[in-house]
């Protein structure tokens, strides 16, 4: 987009809202227009200004793209132009024309041309939170990552005398796992068969083996 006065030089143009002209502008000093904005019919819009000696024209652009235009015609983009701050009145409210320029009622010393074109725009970003971000999703990623494969026993013994004879002692051995409970029975086994066999060969000559009484329990395993 450019707009050229009545002796045909560049005007220059600025955003709605700001007071420097645009620099986004190519090598032939046309100004880009990136429709950075949504109408109420949810389509791309964008909001130039031409500051003049003692007025200001404000132009509304509004890009249809379901609208088809031949190579070598205007885009189709519609126009409303406004008179300073008199937003309640327009002085142009229609499509660009198919060919030619576009020229304002009551203002013919500006004349304003569009040029329907390709580019790519890069952003560049810099959150500096992001890091710090990443750091502690890896650390949760990996602390549950190692949930996954390790799971948490407990394991306990309880010595109460017997009743039926004072100089007895009956041990019962527990366990609980939370998961994996096929594998925790397993282990559990061997390791109730280990303490039975110290107990077992803890015992005094002479006394009975049999004497040892150890019962089993595996608690059912709970989700936490």
């Amino acid at each position: 987009m450019s707009a050229k006065g009545t002796d045909g030089a560049p005007v220059g143009m600025r955003r709605m809202g700001t007071a420097g002209l645009i620099t986004d502008t190519v090598q032939t000093g046309e100004t880009m227009v990136d429709f950075k904005f949504q109408s109420s019919d949810n389509l791309p819009m964008d909001l130039v200004q031409l500051p003049g000696k003692d007025h200001v024209i404000t132009l509304e652009l509004t890009y249809y793209q379901d609208v088809a235009r031949k190579n070598g015609e205007n885009p189709p983009v519609y126009v409303r132009a406004y008179v300073d701050k008199n937003f309640d009145t327009t002085i142009y409210d229609a499509f660009l024309p198919r060919t030619g320029t576009l020229a304002l009622p009551g203002y013919p010393q500006y004349t304003f041309s569009f040029r329907q074109d390709t580019g790519t725009i890069m952003e560049v970003a810099k959150d500096p939170g992001v890091g710090l971000a990443a750091t502690f999703f890896f650390i949760m990623a990996a602390g549950f990552t190692l949930s996954l494969y390790t799971s948490f026993t407990r394991c306990w013994a309880r010595i109460v005398r017997s009743e039926e004879r004072e100089d007895e002692v009956n041990i019962t051995v527990g366990g609980l796992a939370e998961k994996n409970k096929v594998s925790f029975e397993k282990h559990f086994e061997k390791v109730a068969a280990r303490v039975r066999d110290a107990l077992g060969a803890a015992i005094a000559p002479g006394e009975k083996r049999d004497a040892v009484d150890i019962s089993l329990t595996s608690a059912d395993a709970r989700e936490i």
